[in-house]
């Protein structure tokens, strides 16, 4: 009697830990996908975008607004050309002063591009002891000098000031701007896209004049 009793206790036990395995491995099932679910939304989660209104905003500044910072700034004298409302002459400094030609293009009423252009010196190179060639080399070299400043001032000023949404700072600028200037002869170039903002300097000779133009283009 004893030992039935003993075998049925057996039987229902085991039949009590089949009916426990059974249900652990169906609440696994069902929490498992939920779980994966769960991580799976996370990682499509996408990171913190632009948003389209954002994006739809021109990147250049309204016409408007470049040109009141160009008639009123306290860096260069700005004078407009009488056959082209979107080009103007710029002078920086005195003693010397250095003079760059600014165009610049507008779609819909914003600025999209600038274009600035700096006339380079003449170089002589310091081999001579004739008191004309020393004057002609020291006046080179504080023409350089002169000229390497104004860009460096400039594209400073003027290329966060065209930008609407500020991602153009004054430390890309200046970047730009050294990059520019070890450009050392006709040919030679640089191109560079900082947050959408494209920027190309490049050497030219044109009618004997040497010639370092920077260009700056909202992409």
């Amino acid at each position: 009697m004893n030992r039935l009793i003993r075998k049925q206790l057996t039987n229902i036990l085991f039949v009590v830990l089949i009916v426990a395995s059974a249900l652990t491995i169906y609440l696994l099932s069902r929490s498992t996908p939920a779980v994966a679910v769960s991580l799976a939304a996370q990682e499509a989660t996408p990171a913190p975008t632009i948003t389209p209104m954002e994006a739809a905003l021109p990147d250049g500044v309204p016409e408007s607004v470049f040109l009141l910072h160009l008639k009123n700034s306290a860096l260069f004298q700005a004078t407009v050309s009488s056959k082209d409302a979107h080009t103007w002459t710029l002078k920086y400094g005195e003693s010397p002063a250095v003079s760059a030609l600014l165009l610049y293009t507008v779609e819909n009423g914003f600025v999209s591009t600038l274009e600035l252009t700096f006339y380079l010196p003449a170089e002589y190179k310091d081999n001579s002891k004739s008191t004309i060639e020393e004057y002609l080399y020291e006046s080179s070299q504080e023409q350089q000098s002169a000229v390497q400043n104004a860009l460096r001032a400039i594209l400073a000023d003027l290329l966060p000031t065209a930008d609407a949404k500020s991602r153009l700072t004054t430390t890309i600028a200046h970047y730009w701007a050294e990059q520019a200037l070890v450009l050392d002869q006709a040919g030679d170039d640089f191109e560079d896209t900082q947050s959408g903002r494209h920027f190309i300097a490049y050497r030219a000779e044109r009618s004997d004049l040497d010639l370092l133009v920077c260009s700056l283009m909202f992409s």
